[in-house]
């Protein structure tokens, strides 16, 4: 058996679900910064 195609295309789909985990962790990021801007200003009575 030619395990080829196999290994081709898990990588395939562990790229794929890698780029998407880092672009949530992008966004996660976003809004946690975004979040303590707020919670900043809601102290300082902005």
């Amino acid at each position: 058996m030619d395990w080829e195609p196999v290994v081709r295309k898990i990588k395939a789909d562990l790229d794929a679900r890698n780029a998407a985990r880092e672009e949530a962790l992008k966004i996660c990021r976003q809004v946690i910064r975004t979040s303590s801007n707020a919670i900043r200003a809601v102290h300082r009575n902005e």
